[in-house]
C-alpha cells in the first residue's frame, strides 16, 4: 500500500496505527487554537488528530503527552549547516533534541567542491533523520573577493539542482550582483522562476531605490534583518523576512506591539557552532528569546514552523500537526518557554529528555571531499603576525566583536601597542 491509502485505512479505522500520542494539548498553528487531542501516526505521517481510539491496534506504541502541548517540529529557514562546525550526520545529533526536525541548507560544500560536493551532500541527507532542504547557491563564492573558491556554479549546475525534489530555492546572491544586472545571477534566477521556487536574499540595510531594485527583480526574503524599520520597509514590499536569535532584543520588541502581521516572518539561525547548538539548541533558542521580547507564544510558534514551510512550498508535508503530514511533533511542557522533552520525527520517537534515541552511522565522505586544504608552504606562527608598518608606538585597530553563539556583530576600535615593528595583542 501507499502511505496515502494507509492513511485513508487508519482514519477510517481498518489498519492500526504504528504510534499514537496521547493526552496532549494541540498547538495548531492552522487556527491559532490550543486543545486536547491524540494524533495517530502511520507510515511515518499523521493520520488522525483527535479521537484515536479506532487507530489502536496490539502492536501500536504509544507515547503519553500526560498534559504537554504538542507543536509542529521546528524549521530553521537559513543556516549555513558546515558552520556547525560538523556533519549533517552529526548534526542530526544535535538538532532533532531540541525540536529542530527541519533545516534550509545555505551553501559552503560547493565553494570548495562544486556540483559534485552539493551531490555528496544530497547522498547524505537521504541517509538522516534530520530534514534537510538545500537552497541552491547562485554564486561561488557568493561575494567575489571575499572568498577563494576550489569550484565554479554554471547555469547548469543550478538548473540540475533546482530539480532535486530536496532543493526548496535558489539561494543567497550578492546583492551588487542583482544591482549591476549580472547576466550570469539573473539567468539562475529565471531558472528558479521557470520550477516555481523562491530565491533567498541577502540585503543587509540596503534602501530607497536599491532595496525596490532587488525586491522587484530578484529577492523573495531576507534573513539580514538589523532595525524595525529595516523589516518593516521590506515586508511592505512584499519580501518575507527572518529574524535571528541575535537581533531578537531589537526586533521581537517592535514585532510584539501587533502592528503588524507576521504571516510572512520566519526564523534561522544563520550560523551557529556546535558547542552552542549542544548547549543552547538551534532556531528553537530562537524560538524562546522572541516569546522572552514580547511575541505571543502561538504567533512565535507560527514562525518557527507553519511560516517557513508555506513560504517554501512545503506546507503540504510538514510546518503543522495535520492529517497526511509528515509527524515530526515537539512535545513540550512550556508554551512560555518551549523546549522539547520528547520528538517524533518522521513518526519515530527520536529523542527523549535530551538523548538522541537512534543509532545513526556515521557517513563516509569519499576521499576526494579530504584533500581540499591545499597550502604552498607550511603555516607557521610568523603568518599571524600583524605588521603596521612602523616599528614602535600606538595604532588604533577595528576589533571584530563576536558574541557568545559566534556572531560576528561589530566592529570596535581599540588602540594596541607596537613594538619591534609587531603589533602586540
Amino acid at each position: 500500500m501507499t502511505w496515502r491509502e494507509t492513511l485513508i485505512s487508519v482514519s477510517l479505522g481498518k489498519m492500526p496505527a504504528d504510534l499514537l500520542i496521547t493526552g496532549g494539548k494541540l498547538v495548531n498553528v492552522n487556527t491559532r487554537e490550543i486543545y486536547p487531542a491524540d494524533v495517530a501516526i502511520a507510515d511515518g505521517r499523521i493520520a488522525v488528530v483527535g479521537n484515536v481510539s479506532r487507530c489502536r491496534g496490539p502492536k501500536t506504541s504509544i507515547v503519553r503527552a500526560n498534559g504537554c502541548y504538542l507543536l509542529p517540529g521546528f524549521i530553521d529557514s537559513h543556516m549555513h549547516t558546515e558552520d556547525s562546525q560538523v556533519t549533517l550526520t552529526e548534526l542530526s545529533r544535535a538538532l532533532l533534541p531540541h525540536g529542530v526536525t527541519t533545516v534550509l541548507h545555505a551553501h559552503e560544500a560547493v565553494n570548495v567542491l562544486g556540483l559534485r560536493g552539493q551531490e555528496m551532500i544530497l547522498d547524505e541527507i537521504r541517509r538522516i533523520p534530520l530534514k534537510v532542504y538545500i537552497q541552491a547557491p547562485p554564486s561561488v563564492p557568493w561575494a567575489e573577493g571575499l572568498e577563494t573558491p576550489g569550484s565554479s556554479v554554471s547555469i547548469e549546475d543550478v538548473s540540475e539542482m533546482l530539480q532535486w525534489q530536496e532543493t526548496a530555492s535558489l539561494g543567497e546572491s550578492d546583492v551588487f550582483d542583482i544591482l549591476n544586472l549580472d547576466e550570469s545571477i539573473l539567468e539562475k534566477i529565471e531558472a528558479a522562476s521557470a520550477v516555481r521556487k523562491p530565491v533567498n536574499g541577502h540585503a543587509a540595510m540596503v534602501k530607497g531605490d536599491r532595496l525596490m531594485a532587488v525586491a522587484a527583480g530578484a529577492f523573495h526574503d531576507d534573513h539580514e534583518n538589523y532595525t524595525p524599520e529595516e523589516l518593516m520597509t521590506k515586508l511592505r514590499l512584499g519580501m518575507r523576512v527572518m529574524l535571528r536569535e541575535f537581533n531578537m532584543p531589537v526586533l521581537a520588541p517592535a514585532v510584539a506591539q501587533g502592528l503588524v502581521d507576521t504571516r510572512n516572518m520566519m526564523m534561522a539561525t544563520d550560523d551557529k557552532p556546535i558547542h552552542w547548538i549542544v548547549k543552547e539548541g538551534g532556531v528553537d533558542e530562537a524560538l524562546r528569546k522572541a516569546i522572552e521580547y514580547g511575541i505571543d507564544p502561538i504567533t512565535a510558534i507560527q514562525m518557527a514552523t507553519i511560516n517557513s514551510a508555506i513560504h517554501f512550498r512545503l506546507d503540504l508535508d510538514i510546518g503543522s500537526i495535520s492529517p497526511g503530514r509528515i509527524a515530526d511533533i515537539v512535545i513540550s511542557r512550556s508554551l512560555e518557554e518551549p523546549k522539547a522533552r520528547s520528538v517524533i520525527a518522521n513518526g519515530i520517537l527520536v529523542a527523549h529528555r535530551g538523548k538522541f534515541l537512534l543509532d545513526l552511522p556515521a557517513y563516509k565522505y569519499p576521499d576526494w571531499a579530504k584533500q581540499t586544504m591545499n597550502l604552498s608552504d607550511p603555516v607557521s606562527p610568523s603568518d599571524f603576525e600583524i605588521m603596521p608598518g612602523f616599528d614602535a608606538g600606538e595604532v588604533e585597530v577595528n576589533v571584530i566583536k563576536i558574541s557568545e553563539g559566534g556572531f560576528v556583530r561589530a566592529l570596535e576600535p581599540q588602540r594596541f601597542t607596537v613594538r619591534g615593528g609587531k603589533l602586540i595583542i
